[in-house]
């Protein structure tokens, strides 16, 4: 089984990448063993829909894609953030609103996902192997969740009082 791997965030703040891809499924963990969450997607067909985290804290994913581009959502249909994401090598685009959100601008090609989510000060590099077979648009959706994952889990984390 093939895989996509790497790092969304530094080494200390950030996210691993740890998952098994099929031709339809893509199945693993963002985050550590212990603070993380699992991934259930399954692809195909245009389209993407699954789980990130369990099956009562988690967020649903739903969208459609392209060879150059990705539509959809993270989360429930009140509750949740849109992802929009366009490009073949260089991708671009937003997850979330204007206001509560972060920009995506990656870089990929030969089976490597390389670039920036967030800004230019308040952000994270990515760096992800996948395979040169798998969809380029569907790496940069999967850093991208990555990201708001580690975003959410830091803002609970902030409200809860934890540090």
């Amino acid at each position: 089984m093939k895989s996509i791997s790497g790092r969304v965030g530094g080494g200390f703040y950030g996210y691993d990448i740890n998952c098994s891809i099929d031709s339809s499924k893509i199945i693993g963990r963002i985050g550590g063993k212990i603070i993380g969450k699992n991934v259930d997607l399954t692809y195909g067909n245009g389209s993407i829909s699954g789980r990130i985290g369990g099956a009562v804290i988690g967020n649903n994913l739903e969208g459609n894609y392209s060879e150059d581009s990705f539509t959809g959502r993270i989360g429930g249909s009140v509750i949740g953030n849109d992802i929009s994401i366009n490009g073949k090598e260089y991708f671009t685009g937003r997850v979330g609103g204007q206001v509560i959100g972060f920009d995506v601008n990656l870089q990929g090609e030969n089976g490597r996902l390389t670039g920036r989510l967030g800004g230019s000060v308040v952000g994270v590099d990515v760096n992800i192997n996948y395979p040169e077979d798998f969809p380029p648009i569907l790496a940069a959706v999967l850093a991208a969740i990555t990201y708001f994952t580690f975003l959410e889990d830091r803002r609970k984390a902030s409200s809860s009082g934890r540090k």
